[in-house]
């Protein structure tokens, strides 16, 4: 028995040893999220974040799929996770920012599953960073790492975006409730429980 073996996304055969993987372009607009793995990276050390871009400010990245590390046990503060993961999670609708204010009354810790994430739409920025030890640039996701937004976000509202994707997405984000220029954020409900850093002692 064979196996049929597609070659679409190989690239160059020339550059199969060189990591040089068929990467969206640096830019920003919308991506799905295909996989969130918790400790699955770095031997536990790392969460994986695993992004499709579905509209970009260059259309050819299309459909391409970057991934990104979100150092778990960073304490240097280079990493800062806990912000990365307050990011993400405010970008893909886990949770509002609401939700952070009434946590950080309660003096609380969420528990959060991550793993809920994954078929979400969101917006990111995206430019090739160099390592300092090895010299050699990735892909990453820009800002020091927290260029995540919501869909609804207005920074974005000018960002390449796929409107028939997101128009069957929408709910599963929800709305937009950080607060606008000139205006304060409207209220919502207050959750059970909840931090000032919801994820202080947690990543």
């Amino acid at each position: 028995m064979g196996i049929n073996l597609d070659l679409s996304n190989v690239g160059d055969p020339e550059k199969i040893h060189s990591g040089g993987l068929d990467l969206p372009s640096p830019g920003r607009g919308m991506v799905v999220i295909n996989e969130f793995t918790e400790h699955g990276e770095q031997g536990g050390r790392a969460h994986g974040l695993t992004m499709e871009v579905v509209a970009w400010t260059d259309p050819e990245s299309v459909g391409k799929i970057t991934k990104e590390l979100i150092w778990a046990n960073d304490t240097t503060g280079k990493g800062h996770p806990a912000k990365r993961m307050t990011a993400l999670g405010l970008a893909s609708g886990l949770f509002n920012h609401a939700d952070i204010k009434a946590w950080q009354a309660a003096g609380s810790q969420p528990e959060l599953d991550y793993t809920t994430i994954v078929g979400r739409p969101m917006m990111v920025v995206l430019h090739m960073e160099k390592d300092k030890e090895s010299g050699r640039e990735f892909l990453k996701v820009a800002g020091a790492g927290l260029d995540f937004y919501h869909v609804g976000d207005p920074k974005t509202k000018d960002w390449p975006r796929n409107q028939g994707l997101l128009n069957r997405l929408a709910a599963e984000v929800g709305e937009w409730d950080g607060a606008k220029e000139g205006s304060s954020a409207p209220t919502a409900a207050a959750p059970a429980t909840g931090p000032a850093d919801p994820f202080a002692g947690k990543v």
